[in-house]
């Protein structure tokens, strides 16, 4: 099922980086690492508090959802650089999830502010309809055939890597149809989700509350 703003997840996973100087990709995420944040009075809000470091650092914020599922695994807390996520899709599309993905630009370390991610989809959405020549009828199946299953996600370059293990997806359907073009064939709870191209509208942001420093 594609998310939308009226089915946005309940929580998402979120790291941060915190720096001096210039971002280059040999950073970690040492300031926090895949927190989850969760829905609060619109917003989201750590489980845990953490405090903005001041004006003598530097953050990025990259997020992502769903979490703790094995079809998306987030690269660990020691790797250097953007994160990545890798992607495993499941042959049930009752079991295939929209993955959501934000980063932030480079922000001051006394912003002080409410961080704003705009979420984005990382997987094409794909749907059937009737085309223009379509009969009265009933559509028995449809099937994706030799379309990758696996690859790697970078969140800073929004690009894919390692697609790997082609395979066939297939759904029975059963769908009597009338014919008439763009009757829709697959409903959104049948909605497939695949890599390749990136799905950049339907983006919206959402406010990550993270208190002013008290220090500095």
């Amino acid at each position: 099922t594609p998310i939308k703003d009226v089915n946005m997840y309940e929580s998402f996973g979120v790291s941060a980086y915190s720096y001096t100087g210039s971002w280059s990709e040999d950073k970690t995420p040492n300031y926090f690492y895949n927190a989850t944040a969760s829905k609060s009075d619109g917003g989201y809000t750590l489980s845990s508090t953490h405090y903005w470091p001041g004006s003598s650092y530097k953050m990025k914020f990259f997020a992502y959802a769903p979490t703790a599922n094995t079809q998306y695994v987030l690269s660990g807390r020691t790797q250097a650089g953007s994160p990545t996520i890798s992607v495993t899709i499941p042959s049930d599309v009752n079991d295939q999830k929209d993955l959501l993905v934000a980063k932030t630009d480079e922000l001051a370390g006394n912003t002080n502010t409410a961080v704003a991610l705009s979420f984005n989809h990382a997987l094409t959405a794909i749907r059937f309809v009737c085309g223009d020549d379509m009969q009265v009828g009933t559509v028995k199946s449809v099937s994706l055939k030799n379309v990758y299953s696996k690859g790697t996600y970078n969140m800073g370059t929004q690009t894919w890597s390692d697609l790997d293990t082609p395979a066939t997806f297939s759904q029975t359907l059963d769908k009597v149809t009338t014919g008439t073009p763009d009757e829709a064939l697959t409903s959104e709870a049948q909605t497939w989700f695949r890599r390749l191209f990136r799905m950049v509208h339907n983006s919206k942001w959402y406010s990550l509350t993270i208190p002013a420093s008290t220090t500095r």
